[in-house]
């Protein structure tokens, strides 16, 4: 993702080229970056054109999510890193030096301490997305192949990444992509998540088929959607 620099009040403004673009669309995220897709015969003056006329709009949607947002989440360095999902909580520890990340884990009290050594606030956010993914991919992997034994659901690839809108999908071809941030969400709703997609392995749209056969193992599944949707304002700034 290239960065774009616009004479725009915003920090986070992100430019994305798409050979599948058809028009210039901006979007605002959960934790309110800027994100520009730009079809790939559209020029950088042209995408700065379309910024600006849209700047209203955008300031509109970042100051409703200031409102939906804690302040704390949006610490580039936390102090503190809890993971719900699978009950854990972490204490992170800074110093100054070449960029390096060590974790010292106490099974016991499900606690531990991140240990960062950094040079710039900007590289702790990349060292803790980094641990994220792995303890996402050692968490969510065998999850999904729990929850697919039970269901009798199949799917044919898993990945984890760091999705900007979605929480997970599934593809035509039965590959599934799970984000990193469903550690952040209770045990019931990253359950729900992996059903939904399991669901899409046979039903790759939201019909009444598709939400019926979801009910056969999350009954609760009106409530969950819901729940997750609105807890992506929640997420903290640095993992998103």
């Amino acid at each position: 993702m290239q960065q774009l620099t616009l004479p725009l009040n915003a920090t986070d403004l992100y430019i994305r080229r798409s050979p599948r673009a058809k028009r210039l669309r901006v979007s605002v995220t959960p934790v309110g970056k800027i994100e520009v897709v730009v079809p790939r015969a559209v020029t950088l003056h042209d995408a700065q054109r379309f910024i600006q006329a849209q700047k209203s709009w955008i300031d509109r949607k970042r100051q409703q999510i200031a409102t939906l947002r804690p302040t704390e989440l949006n610490e580039l360095l936390p102090a503190n890193v809890k993971l719900p999902a699978i009950n854990e909580q972490w204490k992170v520890e800074y110093r100054e030096g070449a960029p390096s990340l060590t974790v010292e884990k106490k099974h016991v009290t499900n606690t531990g301490v991140l240990h960062l050594t950094i040079e710039h606030e900007s590289k702790a956010e990349s060292l803790l997305k980094h641990w994220l993914t792995e303890k996402a991919k050692s968490t969510l992997l065998p999850w999904l192949d729990q929850t697919s034994e039970q269901t009798g659901l199949t799917f044919s690839a898993v990945s984890v990444r760091g999705q900007k809108t979605r929480w997970a999908s599934c593809s035509a071809k039965r590959n599934i992509s799970l984000n990193r941030c469903m550690l952040f969400l209770k045990p019931e709703q990253v359950h729900y998540l992996l059903v939904h997609e399991l669901c899409h392995t046979r039903e790759m749209n939201h019909s009444k088929k598709f939400w019926k056969l979801v009910s056969r193992f999350v009954p609760d599944y009106v409530e969950q959607e819901k729940s997750v949707n609105e807890y992506c304002y929640k997420l903290p700034r640095w993992a998103y």
